[in-house]
C-alpha cells in the first residue's frame, strides 16, 4: 500500500473515529434524556393512576351510610341471619346502582366467609380474600385498593367494618367497581389505551382487547424503568409499564400505556434522513479531495520508493539519480545511495558469517533429531518432517534466509519478536530446538490429559447405562426389550419401563437435542422429574404439561426434549399416550403396519403453558408395538442417504412372528448397521418393542368362581 494511501487511510479512520464519538456522545445524551423521560412519565403515570383510583374510592365512601345506617342490616349480620341477609342485601344494591361508581355490594363474616354477594354466581366468592379481610374486620380498619375475587374479575374495592351499638366489629362490607372504569377514567386524562394484564401476560381488562394480542410478544413486562417503542401495522406506540400490587389478594399485575406516536417517528424521519444524507455528502467530498492533494505533494517520492523496492528484492545496482539536496526528496534520494552502499558491506559480511555457523546448524539439527525420538505417532511424524525441511535449507544457498525464516515461522507462529528480527540462521534454529523441547512436554502433559478425561467419560457412560432399565420382563401380557447406543460416549436418549399399579404400566421413550454430556445431563433430569409425576397422576398429557412447565423454567441453556409417555392398560388391553413432540410408536398386528396418530403438543422445555392432548387405542392380540428415537430413520451413510421412515416401516412389517423382541431389535438394528456401513453415526439410537398378548382367560371366556 503507497505511503499517501496509508496516510489518507489513517486520516479517513481519525475522520470517522470523531464522527463516531460525536454520534456516541450524543446518543448516550439522548439515552440518558430517554430515561429521564421514562422516569418522570412512569412517576406521572402512577400518580394519576393512583389520584384517579383515590377519586373513585372517595366517591365509594360517601355510599357507606347504606349500609352504616341499616340496623336491620346490621342485626342480621350479627345473627348471622342468611335468609334477612339477602333480602336486605338486595335492596341495598338496588339502591347502589344509583350511584356510578359502584358496580358490586358483598357483605362477609367475622371469619371472612360470604353473607351476601349481589353478583350472581354458583361459586361466590367475595373481590376480598377471606383470610385478609378477617385480618381487617380484627383491625377495625378499612380495605382499599385493587383486588380480584377467584374468578380472575379485577376489581377496585372499598371494604369498610360493620359494627354493633358497642362498636364491636362483627363484619365488612365491600363496594366494588370494575377495573374496566378506572382504565376508562385513564385513557380519558392521559390519551394514551390502558391495558391490565397479569406478570405473565394474560389479559385482564382493556377497553379494546385485541390490542394487547398485537402487543404480547413485543413488550417486556418486566421492563418498568424505560419507554419501550413497538410497531404495529405500520402504527408506532410508546409503551410504559407500571408494576401493580395489592395488599388484598394474590394479585400481582401490570398496568400498560400505550400511546399513538406515529407521526412523531415519521417527523423524525423526514429531518434524520436528509441531514444523514449531507453529512456523508460532505464527508466523501473532504475525502475525496484528500486524496488528490497526497496524490500531487508525494509524486516526488516515486522513484526513491521504486530504488527501495528493487534494493528489497536484492538488486543492489539501483541507485537514484543525483537530486538537489536542498529540499526533503534530494536528501531522502542521497540517504538511499548511501543505504545501497552499506547493503553491498553488509551482503559480504553475511555470506562470510553464514559459512561459520553451518557447523554449528548441523549439530543442532542432530541434537533435535534425536530428541524427536522420544515421541511416537503423529508427533513425531510432524517434527520429522519440519527436521527435513530445516536440513533442506542448511544445504541450500546461504543466500535463502528468507526462507529460513518462513520455516522457522511454522515451527512457531505465535512468537511474533523473534519473527521480526533481522533473519539470523542459527538463532532462528536454536528458536526451533527450544520450540521442539516444549513440543515434547506438551505433548507429555496432553497425554495425561487425555487419559484423565477418558477415564471420566467412561465412568460418565457407566453411570448413564445404570439409568437404563436392565429387565423388562414385568407383565406377562406385554413382553418388551429395549436398545439404546449413543453417538458419543454418553448422549441424551433414554426409555423407561414401570409398573403404576396391579394392572398398569407406564413405557417412556425419549430424545434431547444434542449430543454428549450436555445432553446427558438434561436426560438424567428429565429422566428424574418424569420418574416423579407418574405415579401421582394418570393422565399422560397432564404428567407432559407438568415436566414442561418445571423444565422451561429450568432451561438456561436452551435445551429440549421429545418425549413420548404412555399407558399401557393389562386389564383392558389399550394403550393411552402423548407424544410431546416425539415420533409416535409403530404398531404392527393382523390389520397391518401403521404409525399411530401424533398428538396435539410440542416438544418440552421451550414454552411454558403449552397444553398437550392424549389418544387412547385398544390393541390387537400378537401385536407389536415399537417405539424409537430419530436415530433410526435419520442413520445416514456414507454417501448422505438416511435410512428413512419407508425403510423403517418395511423392516417392521418383514419381522417374522414368533420372534422375541430381543429378536426384533437384533434384526432391526442388523438393518440400519448393513445401511450404514462404514458412515460414522449421526445421533443417538434408542429402540424398545413390545409383544401384547391377551390374556388367555380373556379369549376363552374362562374365569374363576
Amino acid at each position: 500500500m503507497l505511503l499517501r494511501t496509508r496516510i489518507s487511510f489513517i486520516v479517513t479512520l481519525t475522520i470517522a473515529f470523531i464522527c463516531a464519538s460525536i454520534v456516541f456522545v450524543g446518543l448516550q445524551r439522548e439515552q440518558l434524556i430517554k430515561n429521564q423521560y421514562a422516569v418522570e412519565s412512569s412517576n406521572n403515570q402512577a400518580t394519576l393512576w393512583s389520584k384517579v383510583s383515590l377519586g373513585i374510592i372517595e366517591e365509594m365512601e360517601d355510599s357507606t351510610s347504606l349500609i352504616l345506617d341499616n340496623t336491620a342490616l346490621i342485626r342480621a349480620v350479627e345473627a348471622q341471619d342468611s335468609a334477612i341477609l339477602q333480602e336486605l342485601g338486595r335492596e341495598v344494591a338496588a339502591s347502589l346502582t344509583r350511584t356510578p361508581t359502584v358496580d358490586r355490594l358483598d357483605i362477609v363474616y367475622s371469619d371472612g366467609s360470604i353473607a351476601f354477594s349481589s353478583l350472581p354466581s354458583v361459586f361466590q366468592s367475595a373481590p376480598i380474600s377471606p383470610d385478609i379481610a378477617a385480618t381487617f374486620i380484627r383491625n377495625d380498619s378499612i380495605a382499599a385498593g385493587i383486588s380480584n375475587d377467584m374468578n380472575r374479575n379485577a376489581y377496585l374495592v372499598y371494604g369498610f367494618p360493620i359494627r354493633t351499638d358497642s362498636n364491636r366489629p362483627i363484619g365488612m362490607a365491600i363496594f366494588s367497581t370494575d377495573i374496566l372504569t378506572v382504565i376508562t377514567e385513564m385513557e380519558n386524562v392521559t390519551d394514551s389505551r390502558v391495558i391490565f394484564v397479569n406478570r405473565r401476560g394474560r389479559l385482564i381488562s382493556a377497553i379494546d382487547s385485541s390490542l394487547w394480542r398485537t402487543f404480547y410478544d413485543q413488550v417486556d413486562l418486566d421492563d418498568l424503568k424505560t419507554v419501550q417503542t413497538v410497531n404495529v401495522e405500520n402504527q408506532h406506540f410508546s409503551i410504559t409499564v407500571l408494576e401493580q400490587k395489592t395488599d388484598l389478594s394474590g394479585l400481582i399485575g401490570r398496568i400498560i400505556f400505550a400511546k399513538d406516536i406515529s407521526q412523531l417517528i415519521a417527523s423524525q424521519e423526514a429531518i434524520s434522513r436528509p441531514s444523514a444524507i449531507i453529512i456523508s455528502g460532505l464527508i466523501v467530498l473532504f475525502l475525496v479531495s484528500l486524496y488528490i492533494y497526497m496524490s500531487r505533494a508525494f509524486a516526488p517520492l516515486s522513484e526513491s520508493v521504486s530504488v527501495l523496492d528493487a534494493l528489497s528484492k536484492g538488486d543492489l545496482q539501483a541507485q537514484t539519480e543525483e537530486a538537489n539536496t536542498d529540499n526533503e526528496v534530494g536528501q531522502i534520494s542521497d540517504a538511499i545511495n548511501v543505504f545501497r552502499d552499506n547493503l553491498l558491506a553488509l551482503n559480504r559480511y553475511r555470506r562470510l558469517r553464514e559459512r561459520q555457523q553451518a557447523r554449528q546448524k548441523r549439530f543442532i539439527i542432530k541434537e533435535m533429531t534425536s530428541l524427536s525420538d522420544t515421541l511416537d505417532g503423529d508427533e513425531r511424524e510432524e517434527i520429522i518432517e519440519q527436521l527435513e525441511k530445516i536440513r533442506a535449507i542448511v544445504h541450500e544457498d546461504p543466500e535463502a534466509a528468507d526462507r529460513q525464516q518462513q520455516i522457522i515461522r511454522k515451527i512457531k507462529s505465535t512468537d511474533d519478536q523473534d519473527i521480526q528480527k533481522e533473519p539470523d540462521s542459527l538463532a532462528m534454529m536454536a528458536l526451533a530446538f527450544q520450540h521442539m523441547s516444549g513440543r515434547v512436554q506438551d505433548a507429555m502433559h496432553t497425554k495425561e490429559e487425555l487419559s484423565s478425561i477418558q477415564k471420566e467419560l467412561d465412568i460418565a457412560t457407566r453411570v448413564q447405562q445404570s439409568l437404563v432399565p436392565e429387565n423388562l420382563d414385568i407383565s406377562k401380557q406385554f413382553n418388551a426389550a429395549g436398545f439404546m447406543t449413543p453417538a458419543k460416549e454418553v448422549g441424551g436418549d433414554f426409555y423407561d419401563m414401570f409398573r403404576l399399579d396391579e394392572h398398569r404400566i407406564g413405557v417412556a421413550i425419549a430424545d434431547v437435542s444434542g449430543k454428549g454430556v450436555p445432553a446427558a445431563l438434561f436426560m438424567v433430569m428429565a429422566r428424574t422429574l418424569l420418574r416423579s409425576k407418574v405415579f401421582h397422576i394418570n393422565s399422560p398429557a397432564t404428567v407432559l404439561e407438568h415436566m414442561n412447565d418445571y423444565l422451561e423454567q429450568n432451561n438456561n441453556e436452551q435445551l429440549f426434549v421429545t418425549l413420548f409417555y404412555g399407558i399401557l392398560d393389562e386389564k383392558q388391553g389399550t394403550l393411552t399416550y402423548s407424544t410431546g413432540g416425539h415420533n409416535p410408536p409403530i404398531v404392527s398386528d393382523k390389520n397391518g403396519t401403521r404409525v399411530l396418530e401424533q398428538t396435539e403438543g410440542a416438544v418440552l422445555a421451550l414454552i411454558n403453558d403449552i397444553v398437550f392432548k392424549e389418544e387412547c387405542v385398544a390393541l390387537e392380540d400378537n401385536s407389536r408395538i415399537v417405539f424409537m428415537t430419530d436415530g433410526v430413520p435419520e442413520s445416514f451413510n456414507k454417501n448422505g442417504e438416511a435410512y428413512g421412515d419407508d425403510r423403517t416401516l418395511q423392516t417392521i412389517e418383514s419381522l417374522r412372528p414368533g420372534q422375541t423382541p430381543e429378536e426384533d431389535i437384533k434384526h432391526l438394528i442388523d438393518s440400519v448397521e448393513s445401511f450404514v456401513q462404514e458412515a460414522p453415526q449421526f445421533d443417538d439410537i434408542t429402540c424398545v418393542i413390545l409383544h401384547y398378548k391377551k390374556d388367555r382367560h380373556e379369549l376363552t371366556g374362562d374365569h374363576d368362581d
